[in-house]
C-alpha cells in the first residue's frame, strides 16, 4: 500500500478530506506507518472508525499490537494443529475459583 492508497482508505472510514497543506503533511507523516503490512494497516483502520479516533499514533499502535498478536499465534495451516510445535504447554500451580452466589 503506498501513501496515496492509504489517505483514500483514511478519507473514506473518516470521512474527512484534506486539502493543501493539510494533505502534503499527512501524505509525510503517513509514510512512517507503511511499514505495517496491508492486511494489518486495514484492519487498524477498521478499528480507529469504530473508536472514532483517526489519529496516526492510535493507528498505528492498533497496527502494532495486532502485528504482535499475530506473529505469537501462528497458526499452522496445513497440519491445522493451531500452535506452534516448538510450544510446551504450562501448568496452572493453583486455580482461582469465582463462585457467582449472591446472598443477601
Amino acid at each position: 500500500m503506498d501513501k496515496y492508497e492509504f489517505l483514500k482508505k483514511w478519507q473514506a472510514y473518516s470521512g474527512l478530506r484534506l486539502i493543501g497543506v493539510e494533505r502534503e503533511q499527512f501524505l509525510k507523516e503517513c509514510e512512517l506507518l507503511l511499514y505495517l503490512d496491508d492486511d494489518v494497516l486495514e484492519i487498524a483502520l477498521k478499528v480507529a472508525s469504530q473508536k472514532n479516533n483517526f489519529d496516526l499514533q492510535y493507528i498505528e499502535t492498533v497496527g502494532l499490537h495486532l502485528r504482535h498478536y499475530l506473529r505469537r499465534v501462528q497458526y499452522e495451516v496445513i497440519n491445522g494443529e493451531g500452535k506452534a510445535p516448538n510450544r510446551k504447554p504450562r501448568k496452572r500451580a493453583c486455580l482461582t475459583l469465582i463462585s457467582n452466589n449472591v446472598s443477601g
